[in-house]
């Protein structure tokens, strides 16, 4: 599951997804766009913080900001690459 997935199914905001993980909400917003990756340590305190619902294979795919254009172009063509 993306991180941004996991903010909106548990209806947290911002601030409150930060503070859920400890983390700097630049940090945060960063991650959520897909313009930052997490680093190890926030990779492991994201995956503890979230039950286990976000790993760090999530931020190897596409993220909602940037999306796989590989999972893109099968979407376009009909075809179910998930």
């Amino acid at each position: 599951m993306h991180l941004r997935d996991y903010q909106r199914q548990q209806g947290l905001t911002l601030t409150a997804l930060a503070a859920r993980l400890g983390r700097p909400v630049s940090s945060v917003h960063g991650w959520l766009r897909g313009s930052r990756r997490p680093d190890h340590a926030s990779l492991r305190r994201i995956h503890e913080a979230t039950g286990g619902a976000v790993t760090a294979n999530d931020f190897m795919t596409g993220s909602p900001a940037t999306p796989d254009p590989l999972l893109a172009e099968a979407a376009r063509l009909g075809i179910d690459a998930e």
